[in-house]
């Protein structure tokens, strides 16, 4: 009779082996035999193991496990706390301390080109932001000779009928702040009023 997981169905255990160790709040669950010198461990809601060894030594077998134990244990709780963080710092953001109307924003983006888009901060909520589309302008003299690639600023233009999109400011990777992006490709940025690089297939 196979061992059975309690934490995801799917994860496959050789009957031959029994569980050593869990911790079913992360998802982890070591199963072994200490006879035939076998292990697999796995974290998270994987269905696949994170490793599946056969050792020379119980000894070494038993040193794998604390290691791994130890490692992931670690890695979860770095994750827990970085979550708190970012909830904590959630809690008190304002859209107001961080963005305010008449700002530039820019989304860089493409594949073996470079696109930009350039928006506007048309209006500050509490812990959200509307923009607005800018039409780009071309630097006088920053055509490449190639004719594929130049320099772009923002104009002060918005585009009638444009993209226009409300975003929430929310905390992001240790203290820092950002933006929601509405499409896969969008990662906003403050523009700092420097030319800005942009490419295109003839």
């Amino acid at each position: 009779m196979s061992t059975l997981s309690s934490v995801n169905a799917q994860r496959y255990i050789p009957s031959a082996l029994s569980l050593s160790h869990s911790n079913l709040a992360w998802g982890i669950e070591v199963f072994s035999s200490e006879a035939a010198l076998t292990a697999l461990a796995f974290s998270g809601k994987s269905k696949k193991a994170d490793w599946h060894y056969r050792f020379r030594s119980l000894e070494q077998m038993v040193a794998h496990i604390e290691k791994w134990l130890l490692n992931v244990v670690s890695n979860f709780e770095a994750r827990a706390a970085e979550k708190k963080q970012r909830a904590d710092q959630n809690a008190v953001l304002s859209a107001a301390d961080h963005y305010q109307v008449g700002d530039i924003l820019y989304n860089s983006w493409g594949w073996e080109q470079t696109n930009i888009d350039f928006y506007m901060v048309t209006a500050v909520k509490n812990k959200t932001i509307e923009i607005q589309a800018l039409y780009p302008l071309q630097v006088d003299g920053s055509m490449y000779s190639h004719g594929m690639a130049c320099m772009v600023v923002a104009s002060d233009e918005i585009i009638p009928n444009g993209e226009r999109y409300q975003l929430k400011v929310k905390a992001g990777y240790q203290g820092s702040v950002g933006l929601s992006a509405p499409k896969s490709y969008h990662h906003f940025s403050k523009w700092d009023g420097r030319p800005l690089y942009r490419s295109w297939y003839a």
